[in-house]
């Protein structure tokens, strides 16, 4: 009884001592920040996903236009892995990107180790004016049988802190439009709708599919927490997922995602 006291007593002192130096040394990095810290950790098309506020990590696959950072420009590295659900396969990331506030690009590397190994690239590219930004990004979900896609990203925002974007997906083949309005532009919050619609070539057939999606993000000191919802008319399925992110240190966060119906996602992400 004395050793788990002594253990439960260590891990509590650790725990505190964490939080604590993280509140020191990270409250002023988080404000703000909501773009730098890969919330949520895993979202590139064709998962349905946030496109008007993604992270710097996530964006060349979502959408390049949002690469360019407004409030923190910087650059860094993140990690992320997936155990597998039920027997399934393990899937992994790794991201590098960086920022200024005209210019932003992205690199991302995403696996899944099965039977069958599956290896991914995404990358992309985001220019930014006073108000808007443009962006261009190419995806290969299966480099082992090369078959790049392009997509085409655009943002615009207002005085009043709402803003609206679009992404053309994979222009090169029967393209697919994601529209989207977000509010909180530069704040320590943000909330989105979007819209995915089906192929151009289907938007009239029965049958075709629309997926809306409803995000958001709020940051507390040195805490983010993301909740994402998506449906899906074709097979009236709701897909959900939550996240939560802790500054360690200015450049050092941690992340954790849960996605519906179960899936595990654990990242760690470094600024540079």
């Amino acid at each position: 009884m004395l050793f788990l006291l002594s253990r439960f007593r260590s891990v509590s002192i650790l725990w505190v001592s964490c939080l604590l130096i993280g509140s020191l040394t990270a409250t002023a990095h988080a404000e703000g920040s909501h773009f730098m810290s890969g919330l949520p950790i895993h979202d590139v098309y064709p998962v349905p996903s946030g496109i008007m506020f993604p992270s710097l990590f996530t964006a060349a696959g979502v959408n390049p236009a949002a690469l360019p950072q407004q409030d923190k420009p910087a650059s860094g590295i993140s990690l992320a892995y997936s155990p597998p659900a039920g027997g399934g396969d393990h899937e992994y990331s790794l991201s590098v990107a960086s920022a200024t506030k005209t210019f932003g690009w992205g690199v991302s590397y995403d696996g899944l180790y099965d039977n069958s190994p599956t290896h991914g690239l995404d990358a992309g590219i985001g220019f930014r004016s006073t108000s808007s930004a443009i962006g261009i990004g190419l995806r290969d979900a299966d480099l082992m049988n090369a078959s790049p896609q392009t997509d085409i990203g655009f943002l615009t925002g207002t005085d009043s802190d709402v803003s609206v974007g679009l992404v053309l997906y994979h222009i090169d083949a029967s393209p697919q439009l994601d529209v989207g309005v977000g509010f909180g532009q530069g704040k320590n919050y943000n909330f989105e709708l979007n819209l995915l619609l089906p192929a151009i070539s289907d938007l009239f057939r029965a049958g075709s599919n629309y997926s809306l999606t409803a995000a958001t993000t709020v940051y507390v000191s040195v805490f983010g927490l993301s909740f994402k919802s998506s449906y899906q008319t074709l097979t009236s399925s709701v897909f959900q997922s939550v996240s939560i992110l802790m500054y360690l240190t200015k450049s050092i966060s941690i992340n954790l995602q849960y996605d519906s119906p179960n899936r595990t996602f654990y990242g760690m992400t470094f600024l540079f």
